[in-house]
């Protein structure tokens, strides 16, 4: 920080600059700036979901059966609001430039947005876990033909439940270690940058 002060001082004397604040110096520092980072981890968040969306459209046009259609169509429509609200999130806060004024406003509405609605897409997603172990379960029945065994064999039934109670928690939990590490971290800094500005006032 003492650098960029020092090299913003320089500048000013030389070209008879206004006066910056700090914190706003720091979070247009390419080196120090949680507002980057986010900016490239909700691209990075977006490409997978679109890739894994395309997957799932290959899958329902390749898959003749109903219920396995149904079931990714299930989880087409979740893919398809969270992909929209990730981009919505982008294009509000993170695709302009920092603003020049009232940044403390700025950072608290993209703090509370963006926390708010990660939480939101780790809760709604404890609806499609299941609907995703369905479909994955049924995908490799349906192309080996053996629907009808599936249907009368109680034990598979057995299986599939207890995946879904194994593999429900486990994801939820795997969904929100992974935005701790894409978003959380950043976000916790732009958090302690909220609370400076606040004790300062």
């Amino acid at each position: 920080m003492e650098d960029i002060n020092k090299l913003w001082q320089s500048l000013k004397d030389d070209n008879n600059l206004p006066p910056i604040d700090e914190k706003q110096l720091l979070l247009q520092s390419n080196s120090l700036n949680p507002l980057k980072k986010l900016k490239t981890n909700f691209k990075i968040n977006i490409a997978f979901a679109i890739a894994i969306t395309f997957g799932f459209i290959a899958l329902f046009f390749y898959i003749d059966g109903f219920w396995v259609r149904f079931f990714i169509g299930l989880l087409l429509t979740g893919y398809f609001a969270a992909i929209f609200q990730t981009i919505y999130l982008y294009r509000k806060y993170l695709f302009e430039s920092l603003p020049d004024e009232n940044v403390y406003q700025y950072l608290k509405s993209l703090h509370n947005s963006i926390s708010k609605a990660l939480k939101a897409q780790e809760y709604s997603a404890l609806v499609y876990y299941p609907i995703a172990a369905v479909a994955g379960f049924l995908i490799p029945i349906y192309t080996s033909g053996k629907m009808d065994a599936f249907q009368k064999d109680i034990f598979i039934w057995y299986v599939l439940i207890a995946l879904i109670i194994i593999l429900t928690p486990f994801c939820f939990l795997l969904a929100k270690w992974m935005n701790k590490i894409a978003f959380g971290n950043y976000l916790a800094q732009i958090k302690k940058l909220i609370d400076d500005m606040e004790d300062e006032k």
